[in-house]
């Protein structure tokens, strides 16, 4: 009787076994804020989908395809550490991601504990790779790199003007703000007025009259997009033309057209793209052809792609531990330059390079700090 009823359970199972083995993947996760029109979002979309396309184009990982999921975590701490949780139990090979630092943060924890390998396009905060998580990476530049750079950049330039710090309270804005606050400090200069944006846009006109009355000459300004350009456009509309520093915040061309002419002259810093790196054209018209412009964020994200797959090409494996191993012993060619990865994971090679808004162009003015 029991030699019956496995011969059944066998049988049965035949049945119902496919009759053609299924494609394996290599499935990758960009997690970032996709809804409505973050521009954030939008680029660093089109950036990984065209690296994904070219890498499959070329016959994918080991000879199998590599896909790409979107997940939207609205830049929230909440809903990244909801993502990642999701991600985990998709049983994703890696994560692009995520764009915030605010949401980088918490789902950074979430997949040490789980072992999924994370490399972020765009996330700056210090804090990501300073707790020892050896499966955390990041491909782009940090606030306290880029603020000290900023904040030696002004002190050469602007020693003798009234200088203030403002920031959006938010944990990129603070943290930018302070790191530049902090260079500024160290070589014995003291800002005029320090505060923050409450993030109600009727208190952005209380800020600009006390920093007009301060005879203040120099803003800094920590935070994102939207902000600033509210702190330009009403700056403008009393009257007030301070010149205005800030860094990927201002970057985006929407940034000019939401600003209009309050945007001449401001300048703003980020990470510079490698002008020699042999396939950087034809990135830009994938990018475009996918009806984005070429930013910073859209080459992050197709170098934080190409990256894993070099690093998985390395380790013969997307083992995530494996790709974490190559990823520390080589090095990379990316439209950033060529980069290699601290021992906490931070990009090394990283450039930054300050332009100034002009006539609706961003302007490359020089290349700043390490």
């Amino acid at each position: 009787m029991k030699f019956r009823r496995l011969a059944a359970s066998l049988v049965a199972m035949i049945l119902v076994a496919p009759t053609t083995p299924a494609l394996a993947e290599v499935v990758i996760a960009l997690a970032a804020p996709l809804a409505g029109e973050s521009i954030l979002g939008q680029d660093l979309k089109a950036g990984a989908e065209a690296a994904v396309k070219a890498i499959n184009l070329g016959g994918g990982l080991l000879g199998e395809p590599l896909r790409l999921e979107l997940v939207d975590d609205h830049c929230d701490a909440r809903q990244g550490a909801l993502v990642a949780t999701q991600m985990v139990k998709n049983g994703i090979s890696a994560v692009i991601g995520h764009a915030c630092s605010g949401a980088s943060v918490p789902a950074s924890l979430v997949y040490q504990e789980d072992g999924v390998l994370m490399l972020s396009p765009s996330s700056s905060v210090p804090k990501l790779t300073e707790r020892g998580l050896d499966l955390v990476f990041r491909l782009f530049g940090r606030d306290d790199r880029l603020a000290d750079a900023m904040a030696n950049h002004v002190a050469r330039k602007y020693a003798d003007k009234q200088i203030a710090v403002i920031h959006d309270k938010r944990s990129y804005g603070k943290g930018l703000a302070d790191g530049f606050k902090d260079g500024l400090n160290k070589r014995k200069l003291r800002e005029a007025v320090y505060d923050a944006l409450s993030g109600d846009s009727t208190a952005v006109l209380p800020l600009v009259r006390r920093l007009k009355d301060r005879g203040v000459d120099v803003v800094f300004f920590g935070g994102y997009f939207d902000d600033m350009v509210q702190l330009v456009r009403v700056s403008a509309e009393q009257d007030y033309h301070p010149t205005f520093f800030t860094g990927e915040a201002a970057s985006p061309a929407a940034f000019w057209q939401a600003a209009g002419p309050a945007a001449e002259g401001v300048v703003f810093a980020s990470i510079a793209a490698d002008p020699t790196f042999e396939g950087l054209d034809a990135i830009g018209k994938a990018l475009i052809e996918a009806g984005r412009p070429v930013t910073i964020y859209g080459l992050s994200a197709y170098a934080a792609v190409t990256v894993f797959a070099q690093a998985v090409r390395h380790a013969k494996s997307a083992e995530p531990k494996a790709v974490a191993a190559a990823l520390h012993a080589n090095e990379f060619a990316t439209p950033l330059g060529n980069v290699r990865f601290s021992h906490s994971g931070d990009a090394l090679g990283i450039r930054y390079q300050i332009s100034r808004w002009s006539n609706g162009v961003p302007l490359p003015r020089a290349t700043i700090g390490p």
